[in-house]
C-alpha cells in the first residue's frame, strides 16, 4: 500500500495554485482594465520593452553559440567542465548584483546615465549562462554519425558545424531563446539600476543611449512608489502576463517543429 499519497496530493494542488489560479486571478484583476486609454498610456513602456529585449538578443545570442561551440566542438574535456562550471555559477547571480554592475560601469564609470543599451547589456549578462546551456544541449541533441559521417567526408570541422550541426540545433535553440526572451521580459532589477524607471522623453526614439522604463520596471514603480498602483498596476500586470505566454507558446512551437 502506498504510503504518502497525502504528500503527493497536497504538492500537485501547491503547483495547480502557482501554476493555474495566481495567473488566472492576475489575468481576473488586470484584463478589465485594457482599455484604449490604457494601451496609449503603456506604448512607451511596451516599445521600451520589446527594443531592450532585441538588443539584449542581439548582443547575447552570438556570445552564447560562439561559447557553445567552442565547449562542446573545440574545448579540452577538462577546461570545458571547468567553463561549465564557471557558466553554472554566473546563473546563479542575483539579478540585482547584475543591474549593480552595469550601474557602476554605464552610469558611474562611463558616465551614461540610464540608457537603454545599458539595460540591455546587463540583461543579456543575466541571460547569457542559460542562452550558452541552451545552445550546448541543442548541439548535442544532433546524432554524432552525422557529425562522424561529415568529418569522414573530408569537410572541416566548422563546415561541418555550419552545414550540420546548426541547421540541426536551430529549432531547440530557438525554444530555448524564446523562453529566454520570457524571462528577460519579465526582468525589473537589473534594468532598474540601468535603463531607469522614467519613462523615455521621446517614447519611440531608437536612440539606445536614452532612458526607457519597461514594463516590469514600470509595473514597480507603481507598486512600490505608489505612483497610481491599483488597476493601472494590475492591468501591467495582465499585460506582461499575456506576453509571457505568448511566448510560451511559441517556444512550444519551435519544440513542436524540433520533433520533441
Amino acid at each position: 500500500m502506498d504510503e504518502h499519497p497525502p504528500v503527493w496530493r497536497a504538492g500537485m494542488l501547491i503547483t495547480t495554485i502557482l501554476v493555474v489560479i495566481l495567473p488566472a486571478w492576475v489575468l481576473w484583476r488586470g484584463l478589465p482594465a485594457l482599455s484604449l486609454s490604457f494601451w496609449r498610456a503603456l506604448t512607451p513602456q511596451l516599445f521600451a520593452s520589446v527594443y531592450v529585449l532585441i538588443l539584449s538578443l542581439l548582443l547575447s545570442c552570438p556570445l552564447a553559440l560562439a561559447t557553445a561551440t567552442y565547449l562542446n566542438e573545440y574545448a579540452d574535456p577538462r577546461l570545458a567542465r571547468l567553463l561549465s562550471r564557471g557558466l553554472e555559477m554566473q546563473a546563479a547571480t542575483p539579478a540585482v548584483v547584475v543591474g549593480m554592475l552595469g550601474m557602476i560601469v554605464f552610469v558611474e564609470q562611463m558616465h551614461l546615465g540610464f540608457t537603454l543599451i545599458g539595460g540591455a547589456v546587463s540583461l543579456g549578462v543575466l541571460n547569457l549562462p542559460f542562452l550558452v546551456r541552451v545552445a550546448q544541449e541543442a548541439m548535442a541533441l544532433v546524432p554524432p554519425a552525422l557529425r562522424e559521417g561529415s568529418l569522414a567526408l573530408g569537410a572541416t570541422r566548422f563546415n561541418t558545424w555550419r552545414r550540420i550541426i546548426l541547421p540541426l540545433a536551430s529549432s531547440s535553440f530557438s525554444a530555448g531563446l524564446v523562453l529566454a526572451a520570457g524571462r528577460g521580459l519579465g526582468e525589473a532589477a537589473a534594468l532598474l539600476f540601468t535603463a531607469g524607471a522614467v519613462p523615455a522623453s521621446r517614447p519611440f526614439s531608437l536612440n539606445p543611449f536614452g532612458p526607457g522604463a519597461t514594463l516590469a520596471v514600470h509595473l514597480w514603480y507603481l507598486q512600490a512608489e505608489g505612483a497610481g498602483g491599483g488597476r493601472e498596476a494590475e492591468g501591467t500586470a495582465a499585460v506582461l502576463l499575456l506576453l509571457w505566454l505568448g511566448l510560451v507558446l511559441l517556444a512550444k512551437l519551435f519544440e513542436t517543429a524540433n520533433g520533441t
